[in-house]
């Protein structure tokens, strides 16, 4: 918004250069710059929630209250008549609510001229266009004080038993309205209208109509000082597509204090400035439908300063909270405190507390660390430990992580063959047809397979997730982890998934993992998860019976561990591991072998034939008619010293040997 630098003087011995009263208020929260095509004029940003500062007023309330400078109110002065306003004008107010006041004043005898220039120099400098003497002291009231005016033809409106009355009511469905500027609006129903007993006048809080407007030939008018709902002018603003500079204050809860003030000015500047002799009613009529009452803050300087983080003196907190109270009472070291109706910012110890501050001088606190220590609120073991899991599959085994609705579809039931007795069913499903909770992640994780062989032919996949089952007649719920490797090769998948398998409990430093033959109809080459004897979970090649379910046709090896029971074995404590005082040294072997062998047949060999070798890792497979194809990562270690080319090469002779005794071919 534009303010003139000269306008405030109006208001405040102001000394001071206008450069220095822009940093003052860019140090006091209010954003400000000068303009350069007219170094009176100042650009500034208010805050939202300070709509009582949209006024020059306003502004120069806050430099008062920041420079401990006195602030000279706007005069008014002016004759009134013995005409009582009643005799000729009646206002209803149909909605109550939304018109929370309606003030308004009659004048007789005005002469409808150009203004002065010294107003127009005002207006022009604050971005509005001069029009005539009467709209022109409109606009100037509500740039001074901030409360929009509305000037109407008296002699325009409608008589009704010989009274002119204005109503406030809300538009007719469709009803139309035509602004000064001869737009016409069609209405929805849910504007607010000012009218008389035949037309709108205007949109309230908004734009005058056409009708009413002050022209060349007015010689009465009636002024309008309002206030209104402000959630009302918003929406009526935003679905016309339509701002003014009196929506802008009215839709920001202007108070309904100022509508009397605001006539009182208008009316002592007319008097000042008219061209004839005017006769002004000695009276208002004023519809006050929603008062407000004061608000109250019960605050104490002991609060105050725990908020702010320093200490307020207390001639320092008192003359502070003047700038923003009514009324103010001690008692028992705690201040009540009555605040000004125009401060519509402040509703809580909070608020008030945060003016002070402003007022003290953001650049006047002092920084200072914080007294009290921040407890972070401690993760469950459990979730650490899936987090940990998950952190593993992506970054090291580079798997993709799924997330999936822990709801089956009733259609589940019949191709898995469920039993409903062990399923536990919601009473209100989240979507149709979800009626039942998985009893396993397999289900899941399977139609995901389903939907990514539609744009992969290969991937790793995993979930951590939980499953549901009846035990004992009530319901239970298990985290588990579960994943899958899907792709043509079927024994590649299955030994690569086990290969990932064992490098994840050697991770995590759970010793003791058995893999045993077991059987499970979901399964094929199926094999048990066990550590120190005790049964975690399962791994095999997907049964085709299963893949057929979902019409698949390619290969997928699947694992699933209990987490809650894999956590038993798992200490987070992270011992410390020396570094190696002596090299690595690492080989690559690759292999042909019979169908007859089973890889953990050959990996066993290959460990056992080298007392040297601490590490083996399978990097391929491949399957070629009656023979599959193996390629190990081999590391060799010595904890004395450093390992010769000689010592490796034997070594690798050694295991070589064992190989071939079986016939293997060595690539």
């Amino acid at each position: 918004m534009k303010f003139s630098y000269n306008w405030l003087k109006d208001y405040l011995d102001l000394k001071l250069p206008i450069e220095k009263l822009v940093e003052i208020l860019n140090l006091y929260a209010f954003e400000t710059e000068l303009l350069l095509k007219n170094k009176d004029i100042l650009e500034i940003k208010i805050p939202a929630n300070r709509i009582d500062a949209y006024s020059h007023l306003g502004i120069a309330r806050e430099i008062s209250n920041i420079l401990n400078l006195k602030l000279k109110e706007p005069k008014i002065s002016y004759f009134k008549s013995q005409e009582k306003i009643t005799n000729y004008l009646k206002v209803e107010t149909l909605q109550k609510k939304l018109t929370r006041r309606y003030s308004a004043a009659l004048v007789f005898n005005i002469k409808v001229t150009e203004s002065p220039k010294w107003l127009k120099e005002r207006l022009i400098g604050c971005g509005l266009r001069p029009i005539n003497n009467i709209v022109d002291l409109t606009n100037y009231v509500m740039l001074e004080i901030g409360q929009p005016l509305h000037a109407f033809d008296f002699d325009k409106l409608a008589d009704f038993k010989n009274k002119k009355t204005i109503i406030t009511r809300l538009a007719k469905k469709g009803e139309k309205i035509t602004t000064l500027e001869n737009i016409s609006y069609t209405l929805n129903g849910q504007e607010l209208l000012i009218t008389d007993f035949k037309k709108p006048l205007a949109l309230a809080g908004i734009k005058g109509g056409i009708g009413s407007e002050i022209d060349k030939s007015t010689k009465n008018i009636v002024i309008e000082a309002a206030n209104f709902e402000p959630l009302n002018i918003r929406q009526t603003s935003k679905s016309l597509n339509l701002k003014t500079d009196a929506s802008l204050r009215f839709e920001n809860n202007l108070d309904p204090n100022l509508t009397t003030i605001a006539l009182n000015r208008f009316l002592t500047l007319l008097s000042e400035t008219s061209q004839s002799q005017i006769k002004i009613c000695r009276d208002f009529i004023d519809v006050y439908n929603v008062k407000e009452k004061p608000k109250i803050i019960l605050v104490s300087p002991l609060k105050i300063s725990k908020i702010a983080g320093f200490d307020f003196k207390k001639s320092d907190f008192e003359k502070y909270l003047k700038t923003v109270a009514n009324k103010i009472s001690v008692k028992d070291n705690n201040y009540l405190v009555e605040i000004k109706s125009f401060r519509r910012d402040l509703e809580t110890v909070e608020d008030l507390s945060e003016e002070l501050i402003r007022l003290k001088g953001l650049n006047n606190v002092i920084s200072s660390a914080p007294v009290s220590f921040i407890k972070y609120p401690e993760i469950p073991k459990i979730v650490e430990f899936k987090l940990k899991i998950s952190e593993i599959f992506v970054r090291d085994f580079s798997f993709d992580e799924i997330v999936n609705y822990s709801f089956i579809k009733e259609q589940d039931l019949t191709r898995w063959n469920l039993n409903k007795n062990n399923l536990i069913k919601l009473t209100t499903p989240a979507s149709f047809g979800y009626s039942y909770l998985r009893p396993n992640l397999l289900i899941k994780i399977l139609e995901n397979i389903s939907l990514n062989l539609k744009n992969f032919n290969e991937f790793k996949i995993f979930e951590t997730g939980k499953i549901f089952e009846k035990k004992n007649k009530l319901p239970v719920e298990t985290l588990y982890l579960a994943g899958a490797i899907v792709g043509k090769d079927k024994e590649d998948n299955f030994l690569k998934l086990k290969g990932y398998l064992e490098k994840l409990f050697e991770i995590l430093n759970i010793k003791d993992l058995i893999f045993k033959k077991g059987v499970d109809k979901r399964f094929e080459e199926t094999l048990k998860i066990l550590v120190n004897n005790k049964e975690l979970g399962i791994l095999g090649n997907i049964s085709s019976s299963y893949l057929k379910i979902y019409d698949l046709k390619t290969k997928a090896a699947y694992f699933e561990l209990n987490l809650e029971e894999l956590i038993k074995f798992y200490d987070s404590l992270k011992l410390f591991t020396p570094l190696l005082k002596f090299p690595k040294v690492k080989r690559d072997l690759s292999l042909w072998a019979s169908n007859n062998l089973t890889f953990s047949q050959i990996k066993e060999i290959i460990k056992n034939s080298s007392q040297l070798l601490k590490d083996i890792k399978l990097f391929d497979s491949i399957k070629i008619n009656n023979r599959k194809s193996y390629s190990f990562h081999l590391e060799f270690f010595n904890e004395n010293r450093t390992l010769t080319e000689e010592e490796v090469e034997k070594e690798m002779a050694k295991i070589i040997t064992g190989l071939k005794k079986l016939n293997i071919e060595i690539r």
